[in-house]
């Protein structure tokens, strides 16, 4: 799922989400490494809504590219229904 990261100074970068969860996602982008407090946006796809979290950076593990562990915080928009719909979409378009 693409996906946009931004941080309080105003930051930006785009990214894919790899792996979604109800508290988390795993995510890749290139650059620099990420600031600890950061929000990522995503959506909407299909008939899913847009989904605004802020989160907290908890892992970084440098593979082809950067791949980093993020745990939801707080909602801005959508919520926990929402990510449920998502990885329910996700699990259905791998079959």
């Amino acid at each position: 799922i693409p996906a946009r990261l931004s941080w309080p100074n105003g930051g930006e970068r785009e990214a894919l989400i790899l792996d979604l969860g109800i508290t988390g996602a795993r995510v890749e982008c290139a650059g620099e490494a990420l600031a600890e407090d950061l929000m990522i946006h995503f959506g909407p796809v299909e008939q899913l809504p847009e989904v605004a979290a802020n989160a907290k950076l908890i892992s970084t593990h440098d593979a082809e590219a950067m791949q980093h562990g993020i745990v939801f915080t707080s909602f801005a928009s959508g919520g926990h229904k929402d990510l449920v719909d998502y990885v329910n979409h996700l699990f259905k378009s791998k079959r």
